[in-house]
């Protein structure tokens, strides 16, 4: 006789920089330490920061919510504005 127990699912933890940072270094083509490691050497030797630190800047780029430019900001004005005056 079988019995199937289910396990319970893991709660949801959402990724922190660093783990964000890391996806983001390994996907990219040109700064990849696995398909470019002397680009990546470069970067790190410019940049005098440490690996981790590297990892958990550009995560945190990622996490950061992104603000409209001026361009769709004034499309929002413009639109803004034609509703307006169609109510009118």
């Amino acid at each position: 006789m079988f019995i199937y127990i289910r396990m319970p699912k893991p709660p949801y933890r959402p990724k922190n920089a660093m783990q964000l940072g890391l996806e983001r270094l390994l996907n990219s083509k040109e700064a990849s330490p696995l398909t470019n490691p002397s680009v990546f050497k470069s970067v790190v030797s410019t940049s005098g920061m440490s690996v981790s630190s590297i990892l958990k800047y550009t995560g945190k780029q990622i996490q950061r919510p992104k603000k409209p430019t001026d361009a769709e900001r004034s499309k929002e004005r413009i639109q803004k504005l034609e509703e307006a005056s169609e109510q009118k």
